[in-house]
């Protein structure tokens, strides 16, 4: 990560109860953390924030009521500009032929495809350190979700 991008990515300690203003929830996706050993739920959320766009790790606390959870940073990723071919996978990617439901991906879109297996960059979050750490590519293969 550039030191512009580790300016960009400071979001890790935020608590919201619901997007902040002046930013944009894209996606999401409620994951399981690998190891087991790692309690709680947590969650992949794609937001437009006034810096960009990222990727945040969440950790979910209790229901506020209105089926909402509170949540909390644990790490940010500032999203590469994607190319007009790519698009981004969270929580559905494998790795070496296991689902590793912390990995995020850049892919290669083919139209009509459920698998996708020209990855172009990939990260894996890493609650230990609290990042996105960058892992190769060899053996990652992502799928839509529900196919």
């Amino acid at each position: 990560m550039s030191p512009s991008q580790r300016a960009k990515a400071n979001y890790v300690g935020l608590r919201y109860e619901g997007i902040p203003r002046g930013f944009t929830y894209l996606a999401g996706s409620v994951i399981t953390p690998t190891p087991a050993n790692v309690r709680g739920d947590y969650a992949f959320s794609q937001v437009r924030t006034p810096k960009g766009e990222m990727i945040w790790l969440d950790s979910l606390g209790a229901s506020i009521g209105n089926g909402d959870r509170a949540r909390t940073v644990r790490a940010s990723l500032v999203i590469p500009p994607l190319a007009k071919d790519e698009r981004l996978f969270m929580a559905s990617c494998d790795a070496s032929g296991e689902l590793d439901p912390m990995i995020v991906a850049v892919v290669v879109n083919e139209p009509g495809a459920t698998r996708f297996e020209k990855i172009r960059q990939a990260w894996r979050a890493d609650m230990s350190t609290g990042r996105f750490v960058l892992i190769p590519v060899d053996g990652v293969t992502c799928e839509e979700p529900g196919s």
